[in-house]
């Protein structure tokens, strides 16, 4: 299973790529945490089964990068924000889960263990663990 973080915190980078290096060995993290990065690693060929992305980013949006990634069939999508109001419409659009940072790691292990990657089977209808507590 193919995992692609895109987030501008190194710290947090750090931690998703050590606390699930094991699990998802085949996990990739935007260098610069930016949306250019993300699109350019796609346009070389690294097609994630799921994404994990920030919706502020320094060079441009994660709903962008989203949108982006729905449109290349990326099956699971994962945002996250700091803010304290994200625009929950475009949350509820383009992505699966959401979370609020800072959250524990643990947090986003039970988003995986929720629904053991079903959703990479063809065929298999997984719905959203979390949107936004609606």
């Amino acid at each position: 299973m193919r995992f692609l973080v895109v987030e501008d915190d190194d710290g947090l980078c750090a931690a998703i790529r050590d606390a699930f290096r094991t699990a998802l060995p085949d996990i990739e993290v935007a260098s610069d945490g930016g949306s250019r990065d993300a699109i350019r690693r796609l346009a070389n060929g690294f097609h994630p089964d799921v994404a994990l992305v920030d919706l502020l980013l320094p060079d441009g949006s994660g709903l962008e990068v989203a949108a982006k990634l729905r449109s290349l069939g990326v099956r699971r999508v994962v945002g996250m924000t700091g803010k304290d109001t994200p625009p929950v419409d475009e949350i509820l659009e383009l992505f699966d889960d959401f979370l609020v940072k800072p959250f524990d790691l643990r947090a986003l292990e039970r988003l995986f263990d929720a629904h053991p990657w079903c959703y990479l089977s063809e065929g298999c209808a997984v719905g959203p663990v979390s949107r936004t507590g609606r």
